[in-house]
């Protein structure tokens, strides 16, 4: 194996890591996936793709091998993304604990977690995404907004979980 193999990997997903870190900076994409898909699994592959074409240090194999690896460093990546960007109920319950470690009780974690500003921030990456839109002071999902959720409750059927819940 190429010793350069998972050097060049992990150099082209922190490339992509800084790249979207930027991007956040200079201005919040308004449609995550599509970032996410640009930044971390199109232009690295276009970027593979070239140094394959430009040079002969690697074998086409070599260079599937460090996309390989890349895509699976992308994939986790992407996987945590949602959790490290949202709102999460869950985090923010945790992050009330960060000021109190001899610990909360249930009224106070109940008095100190901001429900309406969790479900207005998932509406609005609904809305975001196009999964949602605004029709005569109503949201309704769009066709992909109730493809989507048709997978969701499949999925979680075949786990048996409870189709509404989480």
């Amino acid at each position: 194996m190429n010793s350069w193999i998972p050097v060049i990997a992990c150099a082209t997903f922190f490339v992509s890591l800084w790249a979207h870190v930027l991007h956040w900076h200079w201005k919040a994409p308004r449609r995550d996936v599509v970032a996410l898909i640009a930044t971390f699994l199109l232009l690295p592959a276009a970027a593979i793709a070239a140094l394959g074409l430009t040079s002969s240090l690697f074998s086409p194999d070599e260079l599937l091998a460090v996309y390989l690896l890349h895509f699976a460093l992308s994939g986790v990546y992407i996987a945590m993304y949602p959790a490290a960007q949202a709102s999460s109920p869950s985090l923010e319950i945790l992050m009330l604990f960060r000021g109190c470690p001899e610990g909360l009780t249930r009224e106070e974690i109940v008095r100190g977690f901001n429900k309406i500003s969790a479900v207005s921030a998932r509406v609005k990456d609904l809305v975001d995404s196009k999964l949602v839109v605004e029709r005569g002071g109503k949201l309704t999902p769009t066709p992909n907004g109730r493809r989507l959720s048709v997978l969701f409750a499949l999925y979680r059927r075949s786990l048996g979980l409870p189709v509404k819940g989480g």
